[in-house]
């Protein structure tokens, strides 16, 4: 085991299977209620495959239509971590000591911290949290999407990672990024999903597995990965499609999606890199897994189908009502 914020892969994430017989077997008087909610999270996680599916057969289908930009390789870049950050001083220590730990080559790895408009003690931890590997930092207000594109307007990495507050990336992780990105067919990687067991403060959820291994399947099959996979691309690939939408939400879904129009289009392809980036757990123990991963697959429906905004999208998640059906 790695100190100061390592990775301990047979601790914080397990095969799936493993993970799903540990779930079950966690709490024999909670059988029957957790078979339940496992069944309910394995038919939403199923329909999201379908949604996901004739996502991918309508970007297909516009991908004739579309001139994606010339393709680009990267080789022994130096690689940005944008890390946009809100009020997140209980997390985001704990994220750059992983960082310091799992870096290869700490000398071509820089960090950009946006605050994006932070109340708290989080720059103060930040500063106190820095060690071998430089940090910037800017600021920004609007949202998520404006936050990510003033810290990549501000990196001066040939590589860009944009890395959430509350997430750890394996050992080696630079390394594992070059090499995707070597090859110029490759438009953007990420990690391959997974969830920190050690962030629940009680049992992990039931249905938790499941989620995993559909979200991966999604990823995988139809190039769909979101931002608490650690997007990374090259500089040029990210100006090129004029970077994240500048929306308050949903900023990561409006730029796979454009990028794999293009890769669709014959301009490169999204990879998914094997080891896996693991996020916080906190909304799903808050939330539970049906209701969390249900909630979010409506609110991806209303925006791509039913012309949501971004805006509108983040004030429901956000308003009472649908917290209060998250909490019934």
């Amino acid at each position: 085991r790695r100190g100061g914020g390592g990775w301990t892969p047979s601790r914080r994430h397990m095969p799936w299977a493993a993970s799903l017989l540990s779930e079950l077997l966690s709490r024999p008087m909670g059988l029957l209620a957790d078979a339940v909610v496992q069944l309910l999270v394995a038919w939403v996680c199923t329909l999201q495959l379908c949604i996901s599916a004739l996502g991918y057969l309508l970007a297909w289908r516009g991908s004739r239509r579309c001139n994606p930009p010339p393709l680009s390789g990267v080789t022994t870049g130096t690689i940005s971590i944008v890390i946009p950050a809100y009020n997140e001083a209980t997390s985001i220590a704990r994220t750059l000591g992983n960082l310091e730990a799992t870096t290869a080559d700490r000398s071509r790895v820089n960090i950009v911290v946006v605050d994006a408009g932070c109340t708290d003690n989080t720059l103060a931890v930040c500063r106190a949290s820095a060690k071998s590997i430089p940090i910037t930092y800017a600021k920004s207000t609007g949202g998520r999407g404006p936050a990510l594109n003033e810290g990549a307007r501000v990196a001066d990495g040939e590589i860009l990672m944009f890395l959430h507050a509350d997430t750890l990336v394996p050992p080696q992780w630079d390394e594992l990024l070059r090499r995707e990105l070597r090859d110029a067919a490759t438009l953007m990687t990420c990690f391959k999903f997974g969830v920190d067991r050690d962030s629940f403060r009680g049992r992990v959820p039931p249905g938790l597995a499941t989620m995993e291994l559909c979200t991966n399947v999604r990823v995988r099959l139809f190039q769909l990965p979101y931002g608490d996979q650690a997007l990374a691309m090259s500089s040029t690939t990210f100006n090129s499609r004029g970077g994240f939408p500048p929306t308050v939400l949903l900023e990561d879904y409006g730029l796979v999606t454009r990028l794999r129009r293009d890769a669709l289009g014959g301009g490169g392809r999204i990879r998914v890199i094997h080891a896996p980036a693991l996020c916080n757990g906190r909304r799903w123990e808050m939330n539970g897994v049906f209701k969390n991963t249900a909630l979010n697959q409506v609110f991806i429906l209303a925006h791509a189908y039913f012309g949501a905004t971004p805006q509108q999208v983040f004030d429901w998640y956000y308003s009472n009502r649908w917290l209060e059906w998250a909490r019934f």
